[in-house]
């Protein structure tokens, strides 16, 4: 389903919370800037947080670490204050965090971290 309202922005990355979730500064115009945690669109990572298992916990490291060098690859690489693009939109349904939800690419590269994620990781597929 598509959204009523997609917004894009320029960003870079401040920090990974896990596979799924990101914080980042978003460049809004007019010299404001706002840090907030996104969800990446379409992926379902395993959580770093409670979890008991072994497997699953380093499945989850495997993951966030993908993300990690992701956007550190991406971030170093470029030569922009802005090296990221994101597209973002508020869910419809209310979920818990009440993060939005992004689609990040490279400014320069165009390559899309959801996709490259969901490539590596078939699992992580929502």
């Amino acid at each position: 389903m598509v959204p009523d309202h997609v917004f894009v922005y320029r960003a870079r990355h401040e920090n990974v919370i896990n596979a799924q979730t990101v914080e980042l500064t978003v460049d809004l115009g007019y010299d404001m800037q706002m840090c907030k945690h996104f969800d990446l669109v379409t992926v379902d990572a395993h959580s770093l947080n409670g979890v008991e298992c072994p497997e699953e916990r380093e499945m989850a490291r495997e993951e966030t670490d993908f993300v990690k060098q992701w956007l550190r690859a991406n971030s170093e690489e470029s030569s922009t204050q802005w090296p990221l693009t994101i597209r973002t939109h508020l869910p419809r349904t209310e979920n818990i965090t009440g993060d939005y939800e992004a689609h990040l690419t490279s400014t320069e590269t165009h390559e899309s971290l959801n996709a490259d994620l969901k490539s590596r990781f078939p699992r992580v597929i929502a």
